[in-house]
Parts: structure tokens; C-alpha cells; sequence
């Protein structure tokens, strides 16, 4: 572990954690000091593991994204689980499994949880985060290095809190 700690004392909240970039997020939050609020939707078992493997230095919190108001339910439920939270990391995603050949409402249903999850859960925590951050004498920062270089829509955004600077 680094003896540089940026993120001591820091709550960030990584959706999506369990999977392959959300687990390499955690573990990292937590090497810099961090505590991660780690969102999975169904898989507690991997949630436990992940939370074993950092020492159970963080707090879990299970939501559907999928679901209407996924988004608020996992903002509140952090949110209730450890205060303030110091960061965002937009990580959760899924992919539409349906064909052409499947009848119209599975086809609906799938298109509807892939737009959830991908494109209104995170504007929905953008907006939650950013009111949050603003509440505690903070200000949001948007990164994300893959749209600066492509020019495209980010798999991942974070926002970050920072304390306000006096003029």
C-alpha cells in the first residue's frame, strides 16, 4: 500500500463495482486511502468478496439501475449509509440483448433497461451528486479522458467534490 493517501478520509460511490473496471476502481480507492460505497445490483457474493479484498473498509449498497428510480434509491441509500459522499464514478453498464426476431414488448423491455442503466442512471447521479457536493461547500468536476480523446459519449464519468476557494 502507497504511503501517499490523496483520497483519506474520502467516500466515493463506484457503480457498477463488482464487475472487471468497477473492482480495479474499489481496490484502487481503497489503496489511496479511500472509503468506496460499493454498488452491485444482484451479485452479493462478488459484493462480499470485493469488500473482504479491501479489508471491509467500505460500505455496500445494492440498487437496480434498471429500475425506474434505481438511481435515487442507490444515491439515497449511500447517502443514509455514510453522510457525505466526496465522489461519483458512473461505472455501471449493460448491453441490450434482444433480436429483431423477439416479440415487441421484450424487445421494449430491453431497450428500456439498456437506456436506464447507460444513459438516465447516470445523468440521474450526476444531478443528485452535484446538489450534494454543493450542499456540503463543494463544486463538481466532470473527467473522463476517453471523451477528450475520442470525442464520444464516456463509458465512465466521475464527478469529484472539491472544497470552494475563497477569492
Amino acid at each position: 500500500m502507497t504511503s501517499y493517501l490523496p483520497l483519506k478520509n474520502e467516500t466515493v460511490l463506484v457503480t457498477g463495482a463488482t464487475g472487471g473496471i468497477g473492482r480495479a476502481i474499489v481496490l484502487r480507492v481503497a489503496e489511496l486511502g479511500g472509503h468506496p460505497i460499493l454498488h452491485y445490483r444482484s451479485n452479493e457474493g462478488d459484493a462480499q468478496a470485493l469488500l473482504e479484498a479491501i479489508d471491509g473498509h467500505g460500505t455496500l449498497v445494492r440498487a437496480d439501475l434498471a429500475e425506474e428510480h434505481g438511481a435515487k434509491d442507490l444515491w439515497e441509500a449511500a447517502e443514509n449509509s455514510v453522510g457525505r459522499i466526496g465522489s461519483l464514478v458512473n461505472n455501471a453498464g449493460i448491453r441490450a440483448t434482444t433480436r429483431i426476431e423477439d416479440d415487441f414488448d421484450e424487445w421494449s423491455q430491453a431497450w428500456e433497461a439498456d437506456l436506464r442503466v447507460n444513459l438516465r442512471a447516470p445523468a440521474d447521479l450526476c444531478r443528485m451528486a452535484i446538489k450534494h457536493f454543493r450542499a456540503h461547500d463543494g463544486d463538481a468536476s466532470s473527467t473522463s479522458p476517453a471523451a477528450r480523446r475520442q470525442g464520444a459519449t464516456p463509458p465512465i464519468t466521475c464527478l469529484t467534490v472539491r472544497p470552494r476557494q475563497a477569492c
